[in-house]
């Protein structure tokens, strides 16, 4: 299987940020300082149909440098129709930000969007918006194929070749050292197998060669590989499910 690599030294600059003020600032994880992203503008969707209900949604958001969002996804959701998930992420896909910042200048961030929907006894329902912290946990080990029918939904993923076109790289993010770690000097490669679904997030990942399960650069790996974003891999001009590997390597300097 054909491995995509990534050097820690080299991989974006991409981090979550914690509930703020405008002017805020927070440690980046290897150290740096930013100030973090604020909401400059954006607008309630339409919620006057009579089909949305009351609801939270939370939505992973890149605000890129330039302050404009490049990339959702809904991370949790009340919502068992998709019809309030849809309609928050369209209008967010208009919303502007003040980007976050560090030394260098402007710079890409991941925020959580999220969204707490209620709806009055009259009158069109209320949408509160707020910044908050995403958390970087692990992706499940085992891909679970998506329900209704749709694309992916019998038979494994596809392997890149005879046909499939390969996944590429759109968003990556940086794996974290452990202090313990660090103290250690563990250096190496962490070797993943991960599942891009056909909408391009890694729906799965588990390592498939070890480099440190006693200090978690292991499962450092693995949370990092949770965020990536990948352009899916195509057959016949339609997204599939692929398997690919990712190889993380974490240096000292």
């Amino acid at each position: 299987m054909t491995r995509i690599a990534i050097l820690l030294l080299t991989a974006s600059s991409i981090f979550s940020v914690a509930p703020r003020q405008s002017g805020s600032s927070a440690s980046l994880p290897d150290g740096r300082n930013m100030t973090m992203p604020a909401v400059l503008s954006g607008q309630s969707p339409d919620l006057s149909s009579g089909s949305v209900t009351a609801g939270e949604v939370d939505v992973e958001t890149v605000v890129s440098a330039a302050g404009t969002v490049t990339h959702m996804r809904v991370s949790r959701s009340t919502d068992q129709t998709g019809v309030l998930d849809r309609a928050l992420v369209e209008e967010l896909r208009n919303w502007r930000f003040q980007p976050a910042k560090n030394s260098s200048g402007p710079m890409a961030s991941l925020v959580l969007m999220r969204f707490a929907v209620t709806k009055p006894s009259s009158g069109a329902p209320n949408v509160d918006a707020r910044v908050a912290t995403v958390d970087y946990v692990p992706g499940p080990e085992r891909w679970t194929p998506p329900a209704g029918g749709g694309v992916g939904a019998s038979g494994p993923p596809s392997m890149p070749g005879n046909g499939v076109q390969w996944p590429s790289v759109i968003r990556e993010i940086k794996p974290s050292y452990t202090p313990d770690a660090m103290r250690a000097k563990v250096m190496g490669q962490v070797e993943l197998e991960v599942i891009v679904a056909s909408d391009g997030t890694v729906a799965a990942a588990r390592v498939t060669k070890s480099l440190d399960s006693t200090y978690g650069l292991d499962r450092a790996a693995l949370v990092a590989a949770r965020y990536w974003f990948f352009k899916p891999g195509m057959r016949n001009g339609v997204a599939v499910p692929t398997t690919v590997g990712l190889v993380l390597e974490f240096r000292l300097h």
